[in-house]
């Protein structure tokens, strides 16, 4: 599971879960969650201004989220799905975990820490060692090292199959447009998801020479994380 909308805080900070990872983990658009948040926090009496934030979409526009500590996070996700309150649990979890580092108290414990973190340097480095040359490729393919084409997202997810295919299953799935002026464009929700942008490419027109608008899909990062698990290996006989 992605965890990247963690927010970063202090041990002594309140916890937060920001309505783009509820959007993420119950796959429902980011506009849904938020009337959800606004209309269950008004039921509630709860002053919704106090949970407001802003975070930069793909094209770097200002747009409003939402950041709830657990109580109300819980009132909001109460009437989701056993399957997705599940889910949102196991965020939790994950979240409180990196607030509950203590002090180690005796030498012992502090031993056993320096192991620990030992262990997962080495574990660390390993990692990075058998990544080293798709890294490598991917920097190379992509602009400014943060998105590529969707033939090199397929290359570089390792997925079962390529560019023409993917384009198929995206637009099966509902992620990109499959018809119209934007035909092959990603809907916003998920460009809001940060899986996808959209490039603005001009050319000129071989025989009048007019200047011509494309618009191009490309994957982020984080969108070739989404697409190893809808269509990696392990899942490419259910997609």
């Amino acid at each position: 599971m992605n965890t990247a909308l963690l927010p970063t805080m202090p041990a002594s900070a309140t916890a937060t879960m920001s309505s783009l990872a509820i959007s993420e983990i119950t796959s429902k658009p980011h506009g849904n969650v938020l009337q959800d948040i606004a209309r269950i926090l008004t039921e509630a009496e709860i002053d919704q201004q106090e949970f407001l934030s802003i975070y930069k979409d793909a094209y770097n526009r200002d747009q409003k989220c939402y950041l709830l500590p657990r109580r109300e996070c819980d009132l909001v996700v109460s009437g989701y799905s056993v399957k997705y309150r599940l889910a949102i649990i196991d965020r939790w979890h994950e979240l409180e975990a990196k607030q509950s580092f203590q002090i180690p108290q005796t030498l012992s414990e502090a031993l056993r820490l320096s192991a620990d973190l030992a262990d997962k340097v080495v574990e660390q480095q390993a990692a990075l060692a058998i990544a080293a040359p798709k890294v490598e490729f991917y920097d190379t393919v992509t602009e400014s090292g943060s998105i590529c084409s969707m033939a090199v997202a397929s290359q570089v997810a390792n997925l079962p199959f390529g560019r023409n295919t993917l384009f198929i299953k995206l637009r099966e799935r509902g992620t990109l447009i499959s018809s119209g002026e934007r035909y092959n464009l990603p809907k916003q929700e998920f460009i809001e998801r940060g899986y996808f942008t959209v490039k603005e490419n001009s050319f000129e027109h071989p025989t009048t020479g007019e200047t011509l608008i494309k618009f191009t899909t490309y994957v982020t990062q984080r969108g070739i994380d989404w697409l190893i698990r809808q269509f990696g290996t392990r899942n490419a006989k259910t997609a």
